[in-house]
This record gives C-alpha cells, sequence and structure tokens, in this order.
C-alpha cells in the first residue's frame, strides 16, 4: 500500500496539489491501524465462538455418544 502510495509523484500530487485532503500519510496510516484492528477483532467475534462450539460439541458427544463417539 504505502510502495503503491509513494511511487512516481503520488506523494507530491496528493499533498501539494490537491488541498482537499490534509495529512494523506497520517490518514492512511490510520487506516491501516483500524483494518488491522477489525481483521483482529474478526477473531474473537466470529472464529473463537464457532471453535468453541466445535469442540463443545465434540466433548459433549465423546460424554453421551453421538457422531463424533469413538467406536
Amino acid at each position: 500500500l504505502y510502495k503503491e502510495y509513494l511511487t512516481g509523484f503520488t506523494y507530491y500530487k496528493v499533498s501539494n496539489l490537491d488541498n482537499r485532503i490534509a495529512n494523506p500519510d497520517q490518514l492512511l496510516t490510520q487506516d491501516v491501524d483500524k483494518f488491522a484492528h477489525s481483521l483482529a477483532e474478526l477473531y474473537s467475534n466470529v472464529s473463537k465462538p464457532l471453535l468453541d462450539i466445535a469442540i463443545y460439541s465434540r466433548k459433549l458427544a465423546q460424554n453421551v455418544g453421538g457422531l463424533w463417539a469413538p467406536g
């Protein structure tokens, strides 16, 4: 992402020729930080509960009997 931003005259054009965006490098850094934080939240909000359900179901099937119960 930064490679594309710093290639050619993109940085110069955004910083000096376009006054609509103030501090484009800071905004880019903040957006990347927000994206990484959201991606980390995705694990705890979606993946972990699904993993917990699968583990709980397996243990329940072993204790009570079911599809995953051994022999």
